[in-house]
């Protein structure tokens, strides 16, 4: 009777404990931004940090802004140019802590950039890179991205898995008790 008390003592604990499932976003992240050109191995300026939810815009060297959600990325264009036609012009963002849970996928949620297609976006788990070399701009012009995340597996699954075992182990002692 006593390790029985003991086991449900062990489960409520368990279940106080147990953090509820959430989906894994950029809120509360810091990243970091840096504008590469003429290739993905220069750094042409670095941008800095920002702190997704608190801090606001961040200047993209002066001809854009670039607005973090908990979901995407925003760039919304302050003048008018075209970029050169560079291997790599365009900006990074990447995961400044390693505390994003991986990026799983990056979508063109909307743009009126012609010409800018996923083709020109690629990620990894820590990183964005967004390639927009010989496309024009002007100050009418938002690119918006959608970033996903591996959402981490829910603890009300554990506990689950956790009480199954259990009832097993209960059950178990019950029939060698009547045997």
């Amino acid at each position: 009777m006593m390790k029985l008390v003991s086991i449900a003592a062990a489960t409520a604990a368990l279940a106080l404990v147990a953090t509820p499932a959430a989906a894994a976003t950029l809120l509360g992240q810091t990243v970091g931004i840096q504008y590469i050109f003429p290739n993905t191995t220069t750094v042409y300026s670095d941008l800095g940090t920002n702190l997704v939810g608190t801090d606001g815009p961040t200047d993209g060297i002066g001809y854009f802004d670039l607005s973090f959600s908990d979901t995407s990325i925003t760039a919304d264009f302050k003048s008018e140019a075209t970029w050169s036609g560079a291997d790599f012009n365009g900006f990074r963002v990447y995961d400044v802590n390693d505390a994003i849970t991986a990026i799983t996928s990056v979508s063109l949620l909307s743009t009126n950039m012609v010409g800018l297609d996923l083709s020109r976006i690629t990620f990894d788990a820590n990183n964005i890179y967004v390639n927009w070399n010989g496309l024009a701009f002007n100050n009418d012009t938002i690119v918006t991205l959608g970033v996903n995340a591996a959402v981490p597996e829910p603890a009300t699954w554990a506990m689950m898995i956790a009480g199954f075992g259990l009832v097993g182990a209960a059950m178990r002692r019950k029939a060698m008790l009547a045997a």
